[in-house]
């Protein structure tokens, strides 16, 4: 009865271990500040360059400031060569990237000159919807393929992996070597590791709110800052961008 009861006891407290451990390793988001979009109809948010660019789906591109996005540091109209509706911005490494939903491109431009195409390549489907930098390549996602697509520098060729079923990404970053995805289906955020030629999901965490169309995220590890474009929804009448400072109870935590 001795073995059985310290068994039960055992068991009750392994139990309780994965609740608790999942609830200090959350995410907490500290709202540090909320401002309108530089638009109307926005639909993605980058960082890069120490800037926060926001597309509008008719066909604009803005910098801000990231301590005031109602600060404009410069505004973009790029010469696409006909219609043009930016789903999606990546940035870094002085270029910008977006993804063009009229024609179904991925657009390289000059982050000091955005307004200028430098290169245009065919979407690997007709559904893009997200972008991200990786510090060498850009990746990106295709709601209908269902395709997460590393597009290789210069002529180096793509690369497909594939994302657990029912997973639909509406925004995604690279940050700390690890994929952040904002999972529009679910309304949590994903991290993802490039793993022997896989990708594999190590964290789901809640979402710092509903209506997210776009993240971006700053910092450091021990002090990571995010950036949240949110869509009028509730008490928001119109689009707004949100900074949070990051934290959770315990140090690891995906950050």
């Amino acid at each position: 009865r001795r073995w059985a009861a310290g068994a039960a006891a055992v068991l009750a407290a392994a139990a309780l271990v994965v609740p608790a451990w999942r609830a200090a390793s959350a995410w907490r988001y500290s709202l540090v500040s909320a401002a309108p979009a530089p638009s109307e109809n926005p639909t993605a948010l980058a960082y890069g360059d120490g800037r926060l660019w926001v597309t509008d789906w008719t066909g604009g591109l803005a910098a801000t400031d990231p301590g005031d996005p109602r600060k404009i540091l410069l505004r973009a109209l790029p010469a696409a060569g006909g219609p043009y509706r930016p789903t999606a911005i990546a940035v870094g490494a002085g270029s910008v990237w977006t993804l063009d939903a009229a024609q179904g491109r991925l657009l390289r431009g000059a982050a000091s000159d955005p307004a200028r195409v430098l290169s245009s390549r065919p979407s690997p489907g007709p559904a893009p919807t997200a972008l991200a930098f990786d510090g060498d390549d850009v990746w990106s996602y295709d709601a209908v393929d269902r395709a997460l697509t590393r597009h290789g520098a210069g002529d180096a060729p793509e690369q497909s992996y594939a994302l657990e079923r029912g997973v639909v990404p509406n925004a995604m970053a690279w940050v700390g070597g690890r994929l952040w995805i904002h999972d529009a289906k679910s309304g949590r955020m994903l991290v993802y590791v490039l793993r022997d030629g896989a990708l594999a999901r190590v964290a789901s965490e809640p979402s710092p709110g509903p209506g997210v169309i776009g993240f971006a995220a700053a910092g450091t590890a021990r002090r990571r800052s995010l950036f949240v474009l949110y869509s009028p929804s509730g008490e928001r009448s119109r689009p707004e961008i949100a900074l949070y400072k990051m934290r959770s109870l315990v140090p690891f935590a995906h950050f």
